[in-house]
């Protein structure tokens, strides 16, 4: 994300064939390589993604930096309902799931937000995020803001499970 629509993006590093071997297999943890594209460009031992990602190409579908992001978040929405559909269990991270939550919070709940729920609400949405999204009970703890002790009592299987595969 830090490629697109940035005035402020330094276009520096070092050529891949003025890299010294030992600084090549440094970067790539291996003795295989030798040698490395002269076009990917190296600072501080990381490849820059600017040398290999076409961004300047992606940026042209899109006239500012708001209307790429407004695509981009859309398409993680429509990208796990498809995954629902398909009978696949999505695994969102912490900040998706985040605004799942709120979602789920208006269309099922009828409620503005989820911390505004009693216990019995935030049970029917921890169930919900569950069920729904598979989110595991430390998220569902996490997101919701919930004791972990009452998400486990609600999960008790997955949380045996996961109290077993700890050990």
């Amino acid at each position: 994300m830090c490629l697109y629509f940035n005035p402020c993006l330094a276009l520096d590093g070092t050529p891949g064939d003025k890299l010294k071997v030992r600084e090549i297999r440094e970067m790539t943890q291996s003795r295989s390589f030798s040698e490395i594209d002269p076009r990917i460009h190296v600072k501080d031992g990381v490849a820059q993604a600017w040398s290999f990602v076409d961004y300047k190409r992606a940026m042209r579908f899109y006239d500012n930096a708001r209307q790429f992001v407004y695509s981009v978040l859309k398409n993680v929405e429509a990208q796990v309902e498809t995954s629902i559909s398909a009978g696949e269990n999505p695994q969102l991270p912490d900040e998706e799931l985040f605004s799942v939550l709120f979602k789920l919070c208006r269309t099922e709940l009828k409620a503005e937000n989820p911390f505004s729920l009693d216990q019995q609400g935030k049970q029917k949405l921890a169930v919900l995020l569950k069920y729904k999204y598979c989110a595991s009970n430390g998220q569902i703890a996490r997101v919701i803001r919930m004791p972990l002790a009452d998400v486990n009592a609600l999960f008790p299987l997955v949380a045996k499970t996961q109290k077993r595969n700890a050990q």
